[in-house]
């Protein structure tokens, strides 16, 4: 992904069943081609960690993006919001 995590930048956070997960803060880039042409940013934990798999949060992304997940009609979709 080309990400660089800082051994500064990190925090322990509680995950499921009260364990406590070391993370590195940083942001991940990334473009939605069929949206938009320019590429986002979002705040990002990366965790490594055989334990925990890939996590979308609500923060910045869920702002930007009407998300729309119909698992019953095999559906997902993203539509930008206007502000």
């Amino acid at each position: 992904l080309g990400v660089k995590l800082d051994e500064k930048n990190t925090r322990n956070i509680l995950g499921v069943g009260n364990g406590t997960v070391l993370v590195y803060v940083s942001t991940f880039r990334f473009k939605i081609k069929q949206i938009e042409d320019k590429e986002i940013e979002v705040p990002a934990w990366y965790v490594d960690s055989n334990n925990v798999d890939i996590l979308l949060g609500q923060e910045t992304f869920f702002e930007m993006f009407k998300i729309k997940f119909e698992k019953d009609h095999d559906t997902f979709e993203v539509t930008p919001v206007r502000k």
